[in-house]
């Protein structure tokens, strides 16, 4: 409502775990709300919306769980990077792939976890960060972690967000 009622966004972002355990009356009450928006809203997949037959409803409800909007302005990428729940990792080849077609373009990654989240290993975690640097990734945006994080943590020119649980009631203007 607050959104709707400033009336100058052009789109929303959820950060993930849209549904809280991957049912599909979990998916279908947060796309109700979301629905009440006057913009277009985009989805990160959670782990939470990984759980039971959560990836199935996410496909039907949203499409591909990694895909690129490419704007006049900037470019968005959204990125599965769910280990645990997915038993796979993240598709950093796609990451890459799409990093490389807009190297000369404002680029913002948004992906639930952080890659100094809980389920990166270190590996994982050191090929993210170096992706971000060598792609000049200007911010990388993150849900998961219930809690406010806003920093250049591995001091490469990336900005890492991490937004705090939604009972917070708070979102983020990107300008």
């Amino acid at each position: 409502e607050h959104i709707n009622a400033k009336n100058n966004a052009d789109l929303i972002i959820h950060l993930g775990d849209f549904a809280d355990g991957g049912l599909a009356k979990d998916y279908t009450t947060s796309h109700e709300i979301m629905e009440q928006s006057i913009f277009p809203y985009f989805v990160c997949i959670g782990n939470h919306d990984c759980l039971a037959n959560g990836r199935k409803i996410y496909a039907e409800m949203f499409g591909a769980e990694n895909f690129t909007i490419d704007t006049e302005q900037a470019v968005l990428i959204f990125f599965n990077d769910i280990f645990w729940e997915t038993e796979s990792t993240p598709d950093f080849t796609w990451l890459e792939n799409q990093l490389k077609l807009y190297v000369n373009k404002q680029i913002f990654v948004f992906a639930h976890i952080p890659p100094f989240g809980d389920q990166f290993d270190a590996e994982s975690e050191k090929k993210y960060s170096q992706l971000m640097a060598k792609y000049e990734v200007q911010l990388s945006v993150h849900g998961h972690v219930h809690r406010y994080q806003y920093q250049d943590i591995y001091q490469n020119g990336t900005k890492y967000l991490c937004h705090p649980s939604p009972e917070k009631k708070r979102y983020y203007e990107l300008i």
